[in-house]
């Protein structure tokens, strides 16, 4: 029961520490103006920007499809659930092993190889994610369609309108079959290869969102004076 909840502290830990860095740069839009259809989420609580590819960028560093974005609960006020989606299809089921593949090097696309010292810290954070709970992560050299690519770029672009210099993630489970990766990217500029970073991007791989932003975050959060822009 207390690793459990030194686990939990920790994770909760890392989207604090991590969030303004990653939004500060963005310019947010209330999702209510956004071309999404939000009929039943009036009281939209998170930061959202409509991309170029129709997908929407989330909290600075969260990518969500449209059918995410309308199935999902980060929208809402009053929720309490970590889980975003109402649907299945966005999540990793039971026991999951979950694979990754470091994507290498194409300067077409503008993205670098992580360093040995970078794929060593990544490695780290994932075993302390699957410690004591029913989830594994395994490295393959060919993906397949539900693999996470890992990306690492040098400078502040990521993807497309993920511009903070640090990590971005898609959220959840998407498919390759329907025209989708599961990609999470890291750069080197501003220190984003390092553990905290990997931890916070792969927890939204996973189906997370920032936990702080959860209604109810104040019945377990502190957060001191000068961080109430967050």
């Amino acid at each position: 029961m207390i690793q459990l909840f030194i686990k939990r502290s920790l994770v909760l830990a890392m989207f604090l520490s991590l969030f303004v860095a990653c939004s500060s740069e963005i310019t947010p839009v209330q999702a209510e103006n956004s071309n999404t259809d939000t009929n039943d989420q009036t009281d939209a609580v998170a930061d959202v920007i409509q991309l170029e590819d129709g997908n929407f960028l989330v909290e600075g560093d969260m990518i969500f499809t449209a059918e995410q974005l309308v199935s999902s609960n980060v929208l809402k006020k009053g929720t309490t659930q970590s889980a975003l989606f109402k649907s299945g299809i966005y999540e990793w089921g039971p026991n999951p092993t979950i694979e990754y593949y470091f994507v290498p090097a194409n300067a077409s696309k503008g993205n670098v190889s992580m360093s040995t010292h970078g794929k060593n810290e990544f490695i780290r954070a994932l075993k302390d994610m699957s410690n004591g709970v029913a989830l594994q992560f395994k490295e393959v050299t060919t993906p397949s369609q539900h693999t996470v690519y890992v990306y690492t770029f040098q400078g502040n672009i990521l993807f497309e309108g993920c511009e903070n210099g640090k990590g971005c993630s898609w959220v959840g489970k998407v498919s390759e079959a329907v025209g989708y990766k599961n990609e999470v990217a890291f750069s080197i500029n501003k220190k984003g290869i390092n553990y905290r970073t990997f931890f916070h991007e792969m927890m939204h791989t996973l189906g997370f969102v920032h936990e702080h932003q959860r209604e109810n975050a104040t019945d377990y959060v502190i957060l001191p004076p000068k961080s109430d822009d967050m």
